[in-house]
């Protein structure tokens, strides 16, 4: 069985049974991620009152760690 930090390096590695069985089912996703110095290849826009991601571009160095629609 996988821990948390397996379905945080690498969710998609992770069955839906096992979250289940984690207790981690109804829990909101959450990543930390460290952006590096620069640009950062994402655009943001104002979603009741929080910050989403509106699009992350194809060569932002944070590719893969945030997604369109994730709230900062």
């Amino acid at each position: 069985m996988p821990n948390m930090k397996t379905i945080l390096e690498s969710p998609a590695a992770v069955t839906s049974s096992e979250i289940v069985r984690l207790g981690v089912e109804d829990q909101p996703y959450h990543r930390v991620v460290t952006a590096p110095a620069g640009r950062i290849g994402v655009t943001f826009a104002e979603y009741r009152g929080h910050c989403m991601v509106s699009d992350v571009y194809a060569d932002s160095p944070l590719m893969g760690w945030i997604f369109p629609s994730d709230v900062l």
